[in-house]
C-alpha cells in the first residue's frame, strides 16, 4: 500500500501555526506523510533599498546569503515542532519565482493527497493587484486544497 502525502506549502504568516491542530489531525487520522514545503522567492533588485552602487553590491551579497539559511532554520524549526507531536515529515525549499506553479508541480511530482495552504495576510487590493497563491492552487490542483485562515 502506498502512502498518502500532504503537503503544506508555508509561507509562515500567522496561519502556519493555526495549522498545526489540523495537520496533526488529518495526518494521524489518514497516516499520511507531511511534505513541508516553502517557495523562496529571489529577490529583485527593483525590491532592495537605495544604496550607494559601491555599497550596494557588499550589502547584497551579505543580506542575500543569510535569507536562504534563515528559511532553513525556521523550516528545520517547522519539522521538529510536527515531528514533537508524532507527524513523520520531511521539508523541502525550493526557488521558483512562481510559488503557485511551483507548489503545483511539486504537489503533482509527489503524487500528494491533499495540499494545505496558510492564508496570506494580503489585503484585498493587493491580491486583486498581483493575485493570490490560494486562489490559483485552488483553481488547478488535480488533488483537494485545504485553506487555513
Amino acid at each position: 500500500m502506498m502512502s498518502k502525502k500532504i503537503v503544506f506549502a508555508t509561507n509562515f504568516t500567522k496561519s502556519t501555526e493555526k495549522a498545526k491542530k489540523y495537520i496533526k489531525m488529518l495526518t494521524k487520522d489518514t497516516k499520511s506523510k507531511l511534505l513541508l514545503l516553502h517557495v523562496y522567492e529571489p529577490q529583485h533588485q527593483a525590491c532592495y533599498p537605495y544604496y550607494p552602487a559601491h555599497n550596494f553590491s557588499m550589502w547584497l551579497h551579505r543580506n542575500m546569503s543569510k535569507r536562504p539559511q534563515r528559511v532553513l532554520d525556521k523550516l528545520d524549526r517547522l519539522q521538529e515542532k510536527y515531528e514533537n507531536v508524532g507527524v513523520e515529515c520531511e521539508k523541502h525549499l525550493i526557488m521558483g519565482h512562481n510559488p503557485p506553479k511551483t507548489i503545483l508541480n511539486f504537489a503533482n511530482n509527489k503524487d500528494a493527497d491533499m495540499v494545505i495552504l496558510g492564508d496570506d495576510d494580503k489585503s484585498w487590493w493587493q491580491k486583486t493587484l498581483f493575485g493570490s497563491v490560494i486562489d490559483v492552487v485552488t483553481r488547478r490542483s488535480q488533488c483537494p486544497v485545504f485553506v487555513i485562515k
